[in-house]
């Protein structure tokens, strides 16, 4: 029998409560079984000490090929930037034990096909711990402006400069993932249970907003409200007709305002037809068809109706729910 331990970075991090340091969990990665912890951070004192999780945070290789500015260089760079609240911690490496991997498996063994099994359920795990904490899982980085290298001569010095082209992003009052979080996700990734589809789409629209592409997160969050409705009409019609009549019912009504009209009749709302078609429904026209620019305060409008009107059609799933999903 063959043991596996895998030290995978976690960017951008995700801030936790300080609880989390040492947890250990089940985890299920494609075929083979096993456990998941976190690393401790220094200064957190070992929650667990029969845990087996490393003493501290793993140093990872920076593959930066670019000098850190002088303290005297003008610099825009980063990523997702986050305020430091009381007892938090931020996650930075996920620690995998994947155990009883059977000798004549392993002559086998793919390594290409584990590690996109192992990205899959990062993927996944880390969706659930977005939704609940509303901070973003990736990147939110603009880096269209490219890398930028010069030298400046002040006064017969020399110094070096660059501008990443990156521009941080700030996080302020957001939700840290608490242990039950934690648990959930993990469990949730190793079922392969995933977001629902139209809250990952709302998700991407978020990410749109904090990387400035007001366009892309219009028609996203336009997108996230369509699925929504057509999810809610198609479980609605199903129980009062059957999923065939549904289905034509559903196919038949095109574009956000012409389903919202049906939902409201149906179930009512406390978003308007107003709101939907002025702040959804036509920037999403003139984004898609007229390829029209917009701002941060029309790009937050939508996302912001968008995801009251899922908030009514397809409420978040809780850690809890999740977990009882699961062991029913």
């Amino acid at each position: 029998m063959q043991n596996v331990s895998i030290l995978m970075a976690v960017d951008p991090v995700i801030p936790a409560v300080g609880e989390i340091a040492g947890a250990r969990f089940n985890v299920r990665v494609a075929s083979f079984e096993g456990f998941v912890s976190f690393p401790l951070d220094d200064g957190f004192a070992r929650s667990n000490e029969s845990s087996k999780s490393h003493d501290h945070w793993p140093s990872f290789a920076h593959h930066d090929a670019y000098p850190n500015p002088s303290t005297a260089a003008a610099s825009v760079g980063g990523s997702v930037f986050v305020v430091p609240g009381p007892k938090q911690l931020n996650v930075r490496a996920l620690h995998f034990e994947i155990s009883e991997i059977p000798d004549e498996t392993e002559a086998a063994w793919n390594i290409s096909e584990f590690n996109d099994s192992l990205r899959d359920w990062m993927r996944i795990f880390r969706s659930w711990i977005g939704q609940w904490t509303q901070l973003p899982q990736s990147d939110t980085s603009e880096s269209s402006l490219g890398v930028t290298k010069f030298l400046m001569e002040k006064n017969g010095v020399t110094v070096p400069h660059f501008l990443d082209g990156t521009f941080p992003t700030l996080f302020v009052g957001y939700e840290l993932a608490s242990e039950s979080m934690f648990s959930a996700a993990v469990r949730a990734a190793s079922a392969g249970i995933e977001v629902a589809p139209e809250l990952q789409m709302l998700a991407r629209a978020h990410l749109g907003l904090m990387r400035r592409d007001y366009r892309g997160s219009i028609i996203d969050s336009c997108s996230a409200a369509e699925m929504s409705i057509i999810q809610w009409l198609t479980n609605t019609f199903t129980v009062r007709y059957d999923a065939s009549t549904a289905k034509k019912l559903s196919d038949r009504l095109n574009g956000v305002a012409a389903l919202f009209k049906v939902y409201f009749a149906s179930n009512g709302s406390q978003v308007t037809f107003k709101e939907v078609f002025e702040q959804l429904a036509r920037p999403r026209n003139k984004a898609l068809h007229n390829g029209e620019k917009f701002s941060g305060d029309e790009s937050d409008k939508a996302f912001k109706i968008a995801k009251r009107l899922i908030s009514e059609t397809a409420p978040m799933l809780m850690p809890k729910d999740v977990l009882a999903a699961i062991s029913s």
